[in-house]
């Protein structure tokens, strides 16, 4: 079997109620969203859960929450969500009692994820982030975590309307909590959060290389459109080195029915 020369992510989008919603990059130690399709799936907050390899396999969940309001009221959950899968991204669309957002959630690296965030109708709305954690602390505009094992830094980032990062949002922490309220000049914005970790049992890591890290990836200038677009090439060419059947698709029987050649060439690229 050879492989296809100019094989397309987007060609295996994966947007139907039983989707898959983890996400990994190659020699990453994390794994986003991790589960099943119904145990992965988001809570009204679209919490962030992660395993890792990290000393052994951890899990750690609701790192990262998202909540949309009035400007002058209470940030909730979302009232309704449509998702997607991609084999370089996650999708999410939430409409909100005032504003909508649309997120990209990707690996710019084996290292960092983002999840980059347009919002909409949002003139008269707020945004909130935040999440509890232990070992949370601020670092200028940036917060770290340190835990037993691993490092965590995390940004919130202003961006341009093209995606280049123009600055920073400022969180606040109270003990194990930290939070960000941001509030919109339009009815568009966006805006991302960023997760860079290192593990602590490799020589040469710091809570000072971490954050030297992320600076580099996420240094201001940067586009993450772009970070994005490389992220998706990477994966295009990636998967289009693997040996494929030339047909798709599985005669059943009564019982067992048909795979058709879409759900059964999705399935193989997604193994």
């Amino acid at each position: 079997m050879a492989g296809s020369p100019d094989f397309d992510s987007d060609s295996i989008m994966n947007d139907e109620t039983s989707q898959w919603r983890w996400l990994g990059y190659p020699e990453s130690r994390m794994v986003m969203n991790y589960g099943s399709p119904i145990v992965a799936r988001y809570d009204g907050k679209m919490s962030l859960n992660i395993a890792m390899a990290v000393k052994g396999f951890r899990t750690i969940n609701s790192v990262h929450q998202i909540l949309m309001g009035p400007r002058t009221g209470e940030a909730v959950e979302y009232m309704d969500l449509e998702t997607a899968w991609y084999p370089y991204k996650l999708t999410a669309d939430a409409v909100y009692t005032e504003g909508k957002l649309h997120m990209d959630e990707f690996f710019a690296d084996k290292d960092t994820f983002i999840r980059m965030i347009e919002v909409s109708e949002a003139a008269d709305a707020k945004l909130q982030m935040k999440a509890t954690i232990n070992g949370v602390s601020k670092n200028g505009n940036d917060l770290l975590v340190e835990r037993e094992d691993f490092w965590f830094v995390y940004k919130i980032l202003k961006l341009n309307e093209a995606g280049e990062v123009i600055g920073q949002y400022e969180p606040q922490v109270s003990g194990d909590k930290w939070s960000v309220e941001i509030t919109f000049d339009s009815d568009s914005a966006k805006l991302a959060f960023s997760l860079t970790m290192l593990p602590k049992n490799v020589a040469d890591n710091s809570a000072d290389s971490a954050q030297e890290l992320a600076d580099k990836t996420l240094a201001e200038g940067t586009n993450l459109n772009i970070v994005l677009a490389d992220t998706k090439q990477f994966w295009d060419q990636t998967l289009a080195k693997i040996p494929a059947p030339q047909n798709f698709g599985v005669e059943g029987n009564k019982k067992n029915g048909n795979i058709t050649s879409e759900d059964h060439r999705r399935a193989f690229y997604a193994a």
